[in-house]
């Protein structure tokens, strides 16, 4: 079969994500039915082997290998399959399939997770939201999230040039200083790096096309995330972290996840209370 280009899905932190339905798929030396719907389906595959072919592409998804079926379009299965796997079915507004990257999150329709653990934690809550509500917000806030953290992991942020060394150090300071607490705003950004702050802004503009703000927001909401699931600091010891105010940090991690960090620490380690959590809400 013919392979056509891949395309990406492009969307913005204003997107709205509804889940239809959503579930974890067990088969034996099965062949995926056949149809087009009008919502996109996103497989990740977590054992064997899943055969799926749309629009002139096979995909021969592995442990690990994701796909995103585009809506409108006719897929099924080209080969029998014996895998386990999850699937989530979902509409959107405000995001794209396209033939290159573009926007603020964007991902090919088809790769690979070296680690998809919070992918499966974020996909399994997705489904027992849905188990209490059909319609529920919170499963609608996970999808958004979990196609956010899939952007994350599978398309880096890099500079378009690589051999721009200025910028190249501004990415390796977030990657090994993921706290920034050297700077808490884009003027004290500007001065630790040594420039100004609209040579700063141009820089993000021309190599991740965005603001040096909201490159450092995304960066410090990804932080939060991960120490709301891995550790045992209070919501206000996260926020005094990643040097902000309190109660600002709660507006923003509702503004950037669609749920209060407590909400969000409840839903990914439901058994873990903290001084003080449960709060924010």
């Amino acid at each position: 079969m013919y392979n056509k280009a891949m395309k990406y899905f492009c969307f913005g932190p204003d997107t709205k994500f509804s889940v239809v339905t959503a579930g974890i798929g067990m088969v034996s030396d099965h062949v995926h039915i056949r149809r087009t719907m009008s919502n996109c389906e996103l497989f990740i595959v977590i054992e064997g082997e899943l055969y799926i072919d749309q629009d002139g592409n096979e995909y021969r998804l592995r442990a690990g290998d994701y796909l995103l079926t585009e809506i409108g379009k006719q897929f099924g299965g080209y080969d029998r399959s014996t895998c386990k796997f999850l699937w989530t079915h979902f509409v959107y507004d405000g995001a794209c399939f396209a033939d290159e990257p573009r926007g603020e999150f964007s991902f090919p329709q088809n790769g690979h997770l070296d680690r998809y653990d919070l992918i499966m934690v974020e996909q399994t809550l997705i489904v027992d939201y849905m188990l209490f509500d059909w319609k529920n917000p919170v499963a609608n806030a996970m999808c958004a999230a979990l196609l956010r953290d899939l952007a994350l992991m599978v398309m880096p942020q890099k500079p378009e040039q690589d051999n721009d060394h200025r910028f190249q150090t501004i990415l390796e300071y977030f990657r090994y200083h993921p706290y920034c607490n050297d700077f808490d705003d884009v003027k004290s950004m500007a001065e630790y790096f040594g420039y100004s702050e609209k040579y700063l802004f141009e820089l993000f503009k021309r190599h991740m096309a965005q603001s040096p703000h909201r490159y450092m927001t995304v960066q410090k909401i990804q932080r939060a995330k991960e120490m709301l699931a891995t550790s045992d600091l209070t919501v206000k010891g996260i926020a005094t972290t990643l040097h902000y105010d309190y109660y600002y940090f709660m507006r923003l991690f509702r503004r950037e996840t669609g749920m209060s960090p407590t909400q969000y620490r409840k839903t990914v380690v439901p058994n873990l209370v903290t001084e003080n959590d449960g709060k924010d809400t």
